[in-house]
């Protein structure tokens, strides 16, 4: 893949050039540089006010309100926050599909809820995954030059 990336070589397919075009976006270490995180600081407060980002003294637990911030994540982004849904074969009959609706993952993936629910089997992930994601929100805290 990498070959057919980084080769001049224009593909019939506009998927391919699309690819292609991403992955060297995703490549170009001068430019990443320089724009740094403000496209992600610019799409993290497109959805309102954030404690992390904007700092303590912005946010106002009166003005928040969870349920539209997810369903405006969900609009936007493409994420399945509440309802997840997707097509599938038919058991019963696989020349036809069958659109199903399920719970979200919640981001811990298929069956997120049972890692919810279930500390004692689950701990171990549900630790890791909420260390990952405060590595995360503690880089995007320190490319908003918040004070420490």
């Amino acid at each position: 893949m990498r070959d057919a990336f980084e080769s001049p070589e224009i593909f019939p397919s506009k998927s391919m050039n699309a690819l292609k075009y991403m992955y060297h976006k995703c490549m170009d270490k001068e430019q990443l540089t320089k724009i740094g995180s403000t496209r992600l600081l610019q799409t993290i407060r497109s959805y309102g006010v954030w404690p992390m980002v904007d700092g303590n003294d912005k946010f106002r637990v009166e003005n928040f309100d969870l349920t539209s911030l997810l369903i405006h994540v969900s609009e936007v982004r493409g994420l399945d926050v509440f309802v997840a849904n997707y097509v599938s074969l038919d058991n019963k009959n696989v020349s036809r599909r069958v659109v199903e609706f399920d719970q979200a993952d919640l981001g811990l993936g298929e069956g997120a809820r049972d890692y919810y629910l279930d500390r004692a089997k689950h701990g171990k992930k549900i630790e890791a995954y909420k260390q990952f994601l405060i590595g995360k929100v503690k880089l995007i805290y320190e490319y908003a030059n918040l004070p420490k």
